[in-house]
């Protein structure tokens, strides 16, 4: 009888653990910048950095993009036509003729980015204005032009949350467009305190 209390404890800690990786929110670094060039699978960015791909890309010059950093590295993603590309940041070393060398800068200091939490997209209703993530976060739009925005989100769609003051935005990494949002909690306590 304990065996069997012991093993469907452990079972039932399990299950819930496996429900707690979709609920934690990822704390991220991100960048926002504009593709200058695209040579194979080197991207230069118009801010002089340069990020080499994990496959050739093509890219039309002044591209909006989000580079999702990983965890104390110089290494990430980066979504090109609809497609999430591994990228990793690069360094001039030298200039032989017109080709520039580049070697990875995997422990330089990057300080031009900004820190989000990574989410993805569990449904939205562009009529009302919300938007639900899959850890359960719910939130509403402020203005017409963000509903109409979200009326071109799905499901799955990879976002980054950041705050800054009191204003929340959820950028979708794919497109870079985003929407200012409010939690639906805080709308709520706004409703009942008036």
């Amino acid at each position: 009888m304990k065996t069997k209390v012991i093993i469907n404890s452990i079972l039932f800690l399990f299950c819930l653990s496996l429900f707690n990786l979709n609920v934690t929110a990822k704390e991220v670094r991100y960048l926002t910048g504009f593709i200058n060039e695209v040579d194979g699978n080197l991207i230069l960015l118009t801010n002089n950095l340069a990020w080499r791909t994990d496959r050739h890309v093509t890219a039309v010059s002044m591209q909006p993009i989000i580079i999702v950093l990983e965890e104390d590295r110089n290494e990430g993603f980066v979504y090109i036509k609809n497609e999430k590309v591994n990228v990793t940041l690069m360094q001039n070393t030298a200039a032989v003729g017109k080709n520039k060398l580049y070697v990875p800068a995997l422990n330089e200091k990057l300080n031009v980015y900004s820190i989000g939490t990574l989410g993805e997209v569990e449904k939205t209703n562009s009529e009302k204005g919300t938007i639900k993530l899959k850890n359960g976060q719910n939130y509403k739009v402020k203005t017409d032009e963000d509903k109409e925005e979200l009326s071109n989100w799905s499901p799955g769609t990879e976002v980054v949350l950041s705050k800054s003051n009191n204003n929340i935005r959820i950028t979708n990494i794919i497109t870079t467009n985003y929407v200012s949002v409010v939690s639906e909690t805080t709308t709520e306590s706004v409703k009942t305190t008036n």
